[in-house]
């Protein structure tokens, strides 16, 4: 939040990714210590559906603030002269509300289709109530938008930014203009390294 030459956007969605795994670590991974010590969740079904909710949630936001990033700086490169016109504060506002509603909207549902709303459970191979895959239909949907939506967009807006500096290489070699967007490929940089480092460790995941 400190750091001013980074564009508003991409600072409030980084922002937001660091919320979003710090909900995981303080809600879902630290209460998670004294089960993996005893074998046994103390802290009854509420917290554990609390944990789950909160759990799957944060790491869909997570995600989905990489995407965000990338295509922030997509619009960014690609049409330099609209985006000031086209970001601003309150509608990245208004996509990082909707993205959290639609994050805890989505794994909410299964609990409101358990009698008792109990639908998170323990489990000790991680010692923590968290991502609970008990219905295919909740695993496909979750799957397709979440991990796999989000890399296509990755892949999408880093090959359309390649495209645009490239074009924009050209137009300024044949007219004798010096490069004035080092920025753009610095962002381009970024997007790739994280690109690669999302499918690494994701691909296997969403797999399996």
């Amino acid at each position: 939040s400190k750091v001013r030459h980074i564009a508003m956007a991409t600072r409030a969605f980084l922002i937001n990714l660091s919320i979003s795994d710090l909900c995981v670590g303080i809600i879902a991974c630290a209460p998670s210590v004294y089960p993996a010590w005893t074998g046994q969740w103390t802290y009854g079904d509420i917290w554990c559906q609390v944990s789950g909710i909160v759990h799957g949630s944060s790491v869909a936001v997570s995600i989905w603030s990489i995407s965000l990033v990338s295509i922030d700086r997509f619009f960014a490169v690609t049409w330099p002269m609209k985006y000031a016109a086209m970001v601003s504060k309150w509608k990245c506002a208004l996509i990082i509300m909707a993205l959290w509603l639609g994050a805890i909207v989505s794994f909410l549902a299964p609990c409101l289709t358990k009698k008792d709303f109990i639908y998170y459970k323990f489990k000790t191979q991680y010692s923590m109530c968290g991502l609970y895959w008990e219905y295919k239909l909740f695993c496909t949907i979750t799957g397709l938008y979440i991990p796999i939506l989000c890399g296509s967009i990755l892949v999408f807006t880093a090959v359309k930014i390649v495209q645009a500096l490239k074009r924009s290489t050209k137009f300024q070699e044949s007219s004798g203009i010096e490069n004035s967007r080092p920025a753009n490929r610095r962002a381009l940089r970024v997007i790739v390294a994280t690109s690669i480092i999302y499918f690494v460790f994701w691909c296997p995941y969403v797999a399996l």
